[in-house]
């Protein structure tokens, strides 16, 4: 199983710091700009730290998830576009 998918199911189970290990450890697999998922892993770990009632991080790991969430948006957008400009 991977990272992403044993992350989910400690979650489900509610293992929330074994979940937030797991989220790390993906998330360590490739920078938000090569990792696709990152954002969603970023959101899982702020749901878990919510879980553990550790607010500050929750706050702190949501704010990563809106800043990769965007740049993911924003590089995909530039792809597509050099993609009519260029393909």
């Amino acid at each position: 199983m991977t990272l992403g998918p044993a992350g989910n199911l400690a979650f489900k189970e509610a293992r929330y710091p074994e979940a937030v290990k797991h989220y790390s450890e993906a998330l360590k697999r490739g920078p938000p700009g090569v990792n696709p998922e990152a954002h969603k892993l970023f959101s899982n770990r702020a749901a878990c730290y919510t879980k553990l009632g550790a607010w500050d991080a929750g706050i702190k790991v949501g704010n990563l998830t809106v800043s990769t969430w965007a740049t993911a948006q924003v590089c995909g957008i530039r792809r597509r576009l050099d993609g009519m400009c260029f393909g």
